[in-house]
């Protein structure tokens, strides 16, 4: 979904590692993986939400993920900035951007739920995911899938 999601643009592209990776994946691992790949003097930036990065100490090896990567922790509804100074030491918050954002209350839980209820998802994400969500039968708790979701 990943891949349709970002197919139109040619600024992205879509990496397996986790998907080919056997076992749990950890964001640790996987931004290690990616300074193997392109060496030490590739800056990394790992982009999420607020709410992610106000969890960062519950991460596993979180102080060895910061220090690897600069966070991008972008605004979302319901979440204060704020509190990145109340929850966060001061060296984890040298590495960590604040990207402030307009924008809907989205997360990939809402459009699971929706999907689960029944309820519709366009607009919420790109239309090559809800069909692919439709044709699956994704987030559903019965086979049957309708095309309400689109």
């Amino acid at each position: 979904m990943t891949v349709l999601a970002t197919a139109s643009n040619p600024y992205f592209t879509v990496s397996r590692i986790e998907i080919d990776r056997q076992g749990p994946s950890y964001a640790v691992d996987t931004v290690r993986a990616f300074r193997q790949e392109w060496g030490e003097g590739t800056e990394l930036f790992f982009i999420t939400g607020l709410d992610a990065v106000l969890e960062i100490l519950t991460w596993k090896s979180h102080d060895q993920l910061i220090r690897l990567c600069q966070f991008i922790a972008v605004t979302r509804p319901g979440y204060d900035a704020k509190k990145l100074r109340e929850a966060l030491p001061p060296d984890y918050l040298e590495r960590i951007h604040l990207l402030a954002i307009h924008g809907m209350d989205i997360s990939s839980t809402l459009i699971r739920e929706r999907v689960r209820r029944g309820e519709p998802i366009r607009y919420l994400t790109s239309d090559a995911v809800c069909e692919y969500i439709a044709k699956h039968g994704l987030y559903r708790e019965v086979t049957a899938v309708s095309a309400e979701i689109l």
